[in-house]
């Protein structure tokens, strides 16, 4: 409805397309004088629309880049993050964006930027945005809306990405484990595997106690009201390892659940490998030091791509080919085995 009072449809926005977003951000900010149509998020909205899978950190310099209409069939890779050529001209079109006043320049500053994106899309004021997509993320993210703006907030989608991507290297941060060194590791093992596979155990330590923290209807578990809204990443592909219990206080239908398991069916393996920085350490961190001054900036367009080539030079001073080498040649290791 925001798109058709100025004149545009869902179908005039490309998420794959930025030439088509500047019109659209033209008519709003036209219309709304002193409003920023884009609410981004400096380091999110580069691998969405760039489609890359970061690797090890939000901000490391190591990622993958994957085909989207053939996400299987992608020679996955590690590359220099930053150095993607395709990640130059997306700081050019940004910049032309933030240049024309569609960014509201607290985005553009690493210390302000999470403030501002979160209080922009709590209050619904902003035509486009970047979001982490489950099904029903949606649901939460109008309901904060709205609350918000104490009227009816709903957020449309338009999916930069075709299918649902797990790569071996999300699927680190999203299981649980036991450390080699714990003194009842065999125990703790077992209480995983336990928690894995009795529904009781599971609920419990998901959701709390049966008619308090959730109720089961139908032989499904739902989380009550107080408890919170949709957490996606629980339920997304390659969420976690807990107990998936569906959650009835957004749809009570229970929509959510049969859409997330449809969407995890979906899923698409990427094999990127597995990076373990240790042996790199230092050289890592100080290229994390750098892309902390740069990449929030670049991301936002606050930043003018003239500096493009000073950001690779400062990356390269830090060892950035050290540890893409020792990255790729662990990759080399891990498919070979």
């Amino acid at each position: 409805t925001a798109l058709e009072a100025l004149g545009f449809t869902l179908a005039d926005f490309d998420p794959n397309d930025m030439s088509t977003w500047e019109p659209l951000f033209a008519a709003y900010v036209e219309a709304n004088p002193g409003k920023y149509p884009l609410n981004v998020e400096g380091e999110v909205i580069d691998r969405a629309y760039n489609h890359v899978i970061n690797v090890v950190g939000t901000n490391g310099p190591i990622g993958v880049v994957f085909d989207n209409a053939n996400p299987a069939g992608t020679a996955a890779s590690f590359i220099s993050r930053y150095e993607n050529p395709v990640y130059k001209d997306f700081v050019t079109t940004m910049n032309g964006f933030y240049n024309a006043g569609y960014v509201d320049p607290d985005q553009g500053i690493p210390e302000t930027a999470g403030n501002s994106v979160s209080t922009r899309r709590d209050s619904g004021d902003f035509l486009v945005s970047t979001f982490a997509y489950a099904p029903g993320a949606e649901n939460m993210i109008s309901a904060s809306a709205s609350a918000a703006q104490g009227s009816d907030v709903v957020i449309a989608w338009a999916p930069s990405w075709s299918s649902p991507i797990a790569s071996s290297e999300s699927a680190i941060g999203s299981g649980l484990a036991v450390y080699a060194g714990t003194q009842y590791a065999p125990e703790a093992v077992t209480f995983l595997n336990l928690m894995a596979s009795d529904a009781v155990i599971g609920n419990l330590m998901a959701e709390g106690v049966e008619g308090e923290g959730y109720t089961v209807t139908d032989g499904v578990a739902w989380r009550t009201a107080d408890r919170g809204g949709w957490a996606n990443w629980r339920y997304g592909v390659v969420g976690n390892t807990s107990a998936a219990t569906p959650l009835g206080d957004v749809e009570a239908n229970g929509n959510e659940w049969v859409n997330q398991k449809a969407f995890n069916n979906s899923g698409v393996g990427v094999k990127s490998g597995l990076f373990n920085n240790v042996e790199v350490i230092d050289a890592y961190n100080a290229c994390q030091a750098v892309i902390e001054s740069y990449a929030v900036p670049f991301g936002s367009g606050a930043l003018d791509v003239s500096n493009y080539d000073a950001f690779i030079a400062e990356l390269k001073a830090a060892g950035v080919d050290t540890v893409l080498e020792a990255a790729l040649s662990q990759q080399a290791d891990f498919f070979a085995q």
